[in-house]
């Protein structure tokens, strides 16, 4: 099972930036850069899992799991 950070840094490979991404899961540049140096200790919440597994099926093409 991929980690949150293993579906940030695929997204982050597609050509968008930390802000970009930020903006489209509706949270800072400052928290995507946390989970992206696994400096983000907690969990995230449902709503941005969802954002996140949503965003991921269309920019990299997989099923969501």
């Amino acid at each position: 099972m991929k980690t949150l950070r293993c579906y940030i840094t695929e997204l982050l490979g597609t050509g968008l930036t930390q802000k970009q991404l930020a903006d489209l899961l509706g949270v800072t540049q400052g928290l995507i850069s946390a989970i992206f140096r696994g400096a983000h200790g907690s969990r995230p919440s449902y709503e941005m899992m969802q954002k996140v597994l949503t965003l991921y099926s269309e920019r990299v093409g997989e099923e969501r799991p």
